[in-house]
């Protein structure tokens, strides 16, 4: 069974509405740059979160912080399309850890990589980026973050193996800054000590956007969308790779 369930199952009409309102990556990010505030555990936020989403993740950083050691399973890291996802539904046999946060970035797992590398999972899922893509950040901004976590979650956690996934499509004016870091990810993948899983062919359109029938905003997976996804992942989740 799941060790921590995410605080939703599935993306209702109702919960789209609530995450656009507070988390659509399209805004701006903090004008407060420089000012690092911290969660109630003492645990630094990146600066760059509009207010809503700074008060969102603290509340999940407190509760990441009283998440009782892993000691092996699964942990999956990344913004909303983790923290979203009903692990505990989708793989009901395997130990797993829900470390997603919504809105967050590769600036703001950076932050938090000493609360995840306590654990010390099996395997470790990394999805993470697509915000970066929303706040304006360039290509390079997004592989060099993802490099720096991938290299710090190698160091500190020797036996874990870590899967980076694909950015899932979303928009047509992603499709190719997403195809050329996607291309980036799986090269780097034999250096960087990570096995690099595509999970785009069951989730992207012709054109290579999200599928509408996957997802409620062209952006986060329905519970169709995330089926999609776990049959994509599952290999790796369940050691059958």
């Amino acid at each position: 069974m799941s060790a921590f369930r995410p605080v939703l199952s599935h993306v209702t009409l109702k919960g789209v509405a609530l995450l656009l309102a507070l988390f659509l990556v399209s805004c701006e990010p903090a004008e407060q740059k420089g000012q690092v505030e911290t969660s109630s555990h003492g645990i630094e936020m990146w600066e760059g979160y509009t207010p809503h989403m700074r008060n969102h993740v603290s509340g999940r950083l407190d509760e990441l912080a009283k998440f009782p050691v892993m000691g092996g399973g699964v942990l999956f890291l990344g913004d909303s399309l983790t923290e979203f996802m009903d692990l505990e539904g989708l793989f009901p046999d395997t130990p797993t850890g829900n470390f997603g946060i919504a809105g967050d970035t590769t600036d703001g797992v950076l932050t938090r990589l000493e609360q995840v590398t306590r654990h010390r999972p099996d395997r470790l899922i990394l999805l993470i980026g697509t915000n970066d893509y929303g706040f304006g950040f360039s290509n390079q901004h997004i592989l060099d973050n993802i490099a720096d976590i991938t290299d710090t979650i190698t160091a500190e956690m020797p036996d874990t193996q870590v899967y980076v996934l694909s950015l899932l499509p979303r928009g047509l004016d992603a499709v190719a800054d997403f195809a050329e870091i996607n291309s980036a990810l799986a090269r780097r993948a034999e250096a960087g000590g990570y096995i690099y899983v595509d999970v785009r062919e069951g989730l992207a359109d012709a054109a290579g956007m999200l599928k509408p029938a996957l997802t409620m905003d062209g952006l986060h997976l329905n519970a169709q969308g995330y089926g999609v996804l776990a049959d994509a992942i599952r290999p790796y989740v369940t050691g059958a790779d």
